[in-house]
């Protein structure tokens, strides 16, 4: 069984409510987001324990606003209890609405989602297990739409997914003039297959990708001096 809470250097994440618990994928894609100075409204879909919300509030300026929308009850009540609990709780706003109907004038800079990627891969009777972890009722030709819609020319989307339908995200992604700036492969251990992939798309301009690869763990099962580099401002014992 997960722990109840995950204790961070600036905060803490209580987990009990949700079905997705902090993993270390969702971690590194938190660290690994880069906000530019200009950004000054973020939002986080589908947000769960409130996780990504809280660390791109720790690493960005105090004037970025952070919108949290999350349509589970459960997991939305356990997000805004974390933000409350926070030194960000100022600047974090959890919004109880389903993304697809999310209806505001505001234009976003930066998108983030680590969105439901399973495809009805694990049986389940949980009603909240299956909406956290399973996309048969997320359509990413809508998701791609719907972003285009709530954001700036000049707008950021990073997506955490797993390495098995990048060639499907990219296409869907393509398809709504969302392109790709940066793809960064996560690898487990050195010499094994990715297990997931990074994406920072870019709306309407279509330029050089940079594709890397991060790697978590050493042979040894020690971190990765670049896994260390990018989670130390945030994790204890690094």
């Amino acid at each position: 069984m997960a722990n109840s809470f995950f204790k961070f250097k600036q905060f803490v994440v209580h987990q009990d409510k949700c079905a997705m618990k902090v993993c270390t994928d969702a971690c590194l894609f938190g660290a690994w987001i880069n906000i530019p100075k200009h950004t000054k409204h973020i939002v986080d879909i589908g947000t769960g324990t409130g996780l990504l919300s809280l660390m791109l509030a720790q690493q960005s300026e105090e004037q970025v606003k952070i919108d949290a929308v999350e349509l589970e009850e459960n997991a939305f009540e356990q997000a805004i209890n974390n933000f409350a609990e926070s030194i960000f709780s100022e600047r974090i706003k959890g919004i109880y609405v389903n993304f697809f109907n999310y209806k505001t004038e505001k234009k976003y800079d930066i998108l983030v989602c680590n969105p439901p990627f399973y495809k009805q891969q694990f049986a389940t009777k949980n009603k909240a297990n299956i909406l956290a972890r399973h996309s048969d009722n997320f359509d990413f030709n809508d998701f791609f739409l719907r972003c285009s819609q709530l954001s700036n020319e000049d707008a950021s989307l990073f997506l955490l997914m797993p390495f098995y339908r990048k060639n499907e995200i990219e296409k869907i992604a393509l398809q709504n003039k969302w392109y790709p700036k940066e793809i960064t492969l996560v690898v487990n251990k050195i010499g094994q297959q990715p297990i997931r992939v990074m994406f920072h798309f870019v709306k309407n301009i279509e330029i050089q990708v940079l594709k890397n690869e991060l790697i978590i763990y050493q042979e040894n099962n020690a971190y990765t001096d670049e896994f260390t580099e990018k989670l130390i401002p945030f994790y204890f014992n690094l």
